[in-house]
Parts: structure tokens; sequence; C-alpha cells
């Protein structure tokens, strides 16, 4: 496994790409790094610093401020690190609210410790615990159990009298 100084080196890398040192991507990134997006793949150290920089110019654009909390750092394998991170943020709007965006980042590592893929993944907006709603054709499938009340109201004595002729 990857050393706890790999680990130290890729949450600096994670806080850096938002603030986007220069010098951060050429010693952590390889040239030929790989970003997977949920709807894209960028190639190339350029394009992924190009990447970074619109993140952060979009979120001074549209956000008073912003905070990136990393959540929790996991190592599922040998040259594999995963990140669970939130950004929050205070959009620039005239009403009270608040952003929030939740994800994985899984960053793969090669022999010298350079990260030469990272994936973005899990990514919610506003993201709450959700809930399973069930369906009419569940709700009408559901079955009494044999402990449940019965109604006795029409049934017994009540019946009986019902029947007097």
């Amino acid at each position: 496994m990857h050393t706890k100084e790999h680990v130290c080196a890729l949450h600096i890398v994670v806080s850096c790409n938002l603030t986007l040192k220069a010098n951060v991507f050429s010693i952590s990134c390889r040239q030929d790094i790989v970003l997977h997006v949920p709807m894209n793949i960028v190639t190339g150290i350029n394009n992924y610093k190009l990447i970074f920089r619109a993140l952060r110019i979009y979120g001074r654009m549209f956000f008073k401020a912003l905070w990136l909390d990393i959540i929790r750092i996991s190592q599922p394998s040998n040259n594999v690190i995963v990140i669970r991170w939130q950004v929050r943020g205070i959009p620039r709007v005239p009403w009270e609210s608040q952003g929030i965006f939740d994800g994985t980042s899984e960053y793969k590592l090669d022999k010298e410790g350079k990260i030469y893929e990272h994936k973005v993944d899990n990514m919610a907006l506003n993201a709450r615990p959700k809930l399973k709603i069930p369906t009419v054709a569940e709700l009408l499938n559901v079955e009494i159990s044999p402990s449940a009340p019965r109604p006795t109201f029409f049934f017994g004595k009540a019946q009986e009298m019902m029947n007097v002729e």
C-alpha cells in the first residue's frame, strides 16, 4: 500500500485543485492523466488544469463563498485512493440559500505515486437520504397478517338480532 505521505499529498492535491496551484499538478499528476466525469472524459494535464480553472471561475461567479470538506479518505487497493468530498456554497441570490454537492474522487496512482487517472462519481446536488416510496401496485399487494384486527360489529349477536322474524 502507499504510504501516509501519498495520502497526505493527495489531500493537498485535492485542496489545491480548486485553488489552482500550478506546481502541484506537475508534481502529483502525469502528463497523460485521464479525468472521468459523469458525462465526459478529459485527457492530458493541460485539459485537466483547464477543468479545475473553469470550476474555480464558475465557483467565484455563482457563489459568494465555497468550502471543500474532505469527508473520508480510503485506499481500497494498492494503487487506488478514494476520497469522499462535499462542496458547500452560498449562491449569489437575494434570498438565503445554500448549495451542497456530494461526490467521490477515485485516484489511480502509478509506481512513482503520480496520478494517472481521476474518476469523479456519485455527484448529487443537495443530496439527502433517499427513501423508497412504494408504488401503488406494491401498496395494493400488501397482505394483511392473521393477527390484524378484524371488524366484529356485524358478527355475533348483532347479526342474530337482524335475522329475528
